[in-house]
């Protein structure tokens, strides 16, 4: 059962990416994971889609957004500045890229946004 403080993260995930494709835990160190299954990447991109994982350290903060695989981009080549890391046990890749979360707008276009990076070549 999700922590009372993210119900409506959980709730809004849900509604966006259907009830299906949205897990969470509470890790021991008190951050919030969703994991989202399916998630598309830009076309072109391989794989077409990767399971994304939203780290929260708090309800108010911008999550850290990760990918389950280091896509290859449209144009063959392999991103640049994307970070193996373990969450949980688990691999991950966290990326760089200048962008900014806005708390105004829902949480999937944010995510959307984010994973834009891997639209462009290096």
């Amino acid at each position: 059962m999700v922590d009372p403080e993210y119900v409506s993260v959980e709730s809004e995930l849900k509604r966006d990416f259907g009830p299906e494709n949205v897990k969470d835990k509470r890790l021991a160190d008190r951050r919030q994971t969703f994991r989202l299954s399916l998630v598309p990447l830009p076309n072109g991109c391989n794989p077409a889609t990767v399971e994304v994982l939203l780290l929260y350290a708090s309800p108010s903060a911008a999550p850290d957004i990760l990918v389950s695989k280091a896509p290859t981009l449209p144009n063959g080549s392999q991103p640049k500045n994307v970070n193996p890391t373990t969450i949980d046990g688990e691999p991950w890749y966290n990326y760089s890229v200048r962008w900014t979360w806005s708390p105004s707008d829902r949480i999937w276009r944010n995510v959307m946004q984010k994973l834009m990076r891997f639209a462009s070549p290096e």
